[in-house]
Parts: C-alpha cells; sequence; structure tokens
C-alpha cells in the first residue's frame, strides 16, 4: 500500500469515527433527524469503494481522497453544522468545485473507455470534453431533485431560497463542468503534465485499462 492510500484510509475511519461520536450524541439528545442524517452520511462514504468494486476499476487514492473531503465539507459541515448559513462564500465554493469534480469523473470515464485495448472506440477530443460537460451537469441536476426530495419529506432546508438557490448552483456546476472540460480537452490534445502522471497511475494499478497501440 503506498503513502497516498494509507492517508486515504486515516481520513477515512477517522471521519467514520467522528460520525460514530456524532451519531451517539445525537442519540443521547433525541435529535432523530440529524441522528439518521448521520447515518445517511456515513452510508455514503461506502459507495465510492463499492462502485470501484462493482466496476472493476481501482482509482488513485488521491481522487478517493477528494470525495471523502467533498462528503465532509457538504453534508457533515455544510447541513450538519450549517456552514452554509454561517458563512455565504461555502456553497459558491463546494459547487464550483463540485462541478469540477463531477466533470473530471465523466471526463475520466469517457477518457477510460476510449483508452480500453478491448473496446472499438475512437472519440474525438471534443465529443469526450462535451460528455464530461454534459455529466457535470446531469449530476448537478440530480443533486437539486435530491435537495428538494430531501425538503419535501423531512422539513429541511437545502435548498434555503428555492428556485434562486437551484439556479445559482446549477450555473456553478456548469462554469466548474466547463472548466474541466475545457483543460480535459486541452490535455487530449496537448498533454497536460499533471494529467500525464495521473494516467500513468492509474494504467498501472489498472492494467485491463492499458493503452491502444
Amino acid at each position: 500500500m503506498d503513502q497516498i492510500n494509507k492517508i486515504k484510509l486515516f481520513i477515512l475511519w477517522g471521519f467514520r469515527a467522528v460520525l460514530v461520536i456524532a451519531m451517539i450524541v445525537a442519540l443521547c439528545l433525541h435529535d432523530w433527524k440529524n441522528f439518521f442524517f448521520l447515518i445517511f452520511i456515513s452510508v455514503v462514504t461506502f459507495l465510492p469503494d463499492m462502485l470501484e468494486r462493482k466496476l472493476r476499476i481501482d482509482y488513485p487514492g488521491e481522487l478517493d481522497i477528494l470525495v471523502l473531503l467533498f462528503i465532509t465539507a457538504s453534508m457533515f459541515l455544510g447541513e450538519l453544522h450549517d456552514f452554509y448559513t454561517k458563512y455565504a462564500w461555502w456553497d459558491v465554493m463546494l459547487h464550483s468545485l463540485s462541478g469540477i469534480a463531477i466533470g473530471g469523473i465523466g471526463f475520466s470515464l469517457i477518457f477510460i473507455l476510449n483508452r480500453h485495448k478491448n473496446l472499438a472506440m475512437k472519440l474525438s477530443p471534443a465529443f469526450v470534453a462535451i460528455f464530461a460537460f454534459c455529466f457535470a451537469m446531469a449530476v448537478g441536476g440530480l443533486w437539486e431533485i435530491f435537495e428538494f426530495s430531501m425538503d419535501q419529506a423531512f422539513g429541511t432546508n437545502m435548498q434555503r431560497s428555492g428556485l434562486v438557490d437551484t439556479m445559482w448552483d446549477l450555473i456553478l456546476d456548469a462554469i466548474g463542468g466547463f472548466l474541466f472540460s475545457l483543460i480535459g480537452y486541452l490535455h487530449i490534445v496537448g498533454n497536460i503534465s499533471i494529467f500525464n502522471r495521473m494516467e500513468k497511475k492509474f494504467f498501472k494499478m489498472n492494467p485491463e485499462f492499458k493503452e491502444k497501440k
């Protein structure tokens, strides 16, 4: 296990320990809404590993750490500890970064498939970039549906100002998704060094996705 994966496991299990302590406190205070929300957050922390096993893909630890930090910042700090209300810039920051991150995930998925040695795919750089942007917008739209559903079902205030909050969130998702799509496009046509390092690491960890000759 390399150093990055050791750091990932330390952060992951440390965060889960914090969630368990918070659950115990919520249980003692009979704060059922936060108690069940903490259970939900705990379940979410297992989803990245479940997805990797299901898809039989091993993503670099750096990406797993970023996903975990986003879960912590958005759900644990943002929703549970009300950072969205305390700090006006928190929501803007997270949605901008999430658009970039989700665009990156969408880009990596189609980019990897495009390089798979057993798949007869040869997609243009522009198509890969457009797919990444659309993927970011689709996931952003699903998240807004989730926020609306939580507000309606459990009386939360995830949407805050309603339609205005939803539209600004989608606009920020679009900006973030566009930025990564542009960066991804430039990487395909011109090779950006940092992406080259991550690309080589991924193919080393997943030999079945070896580049086409």
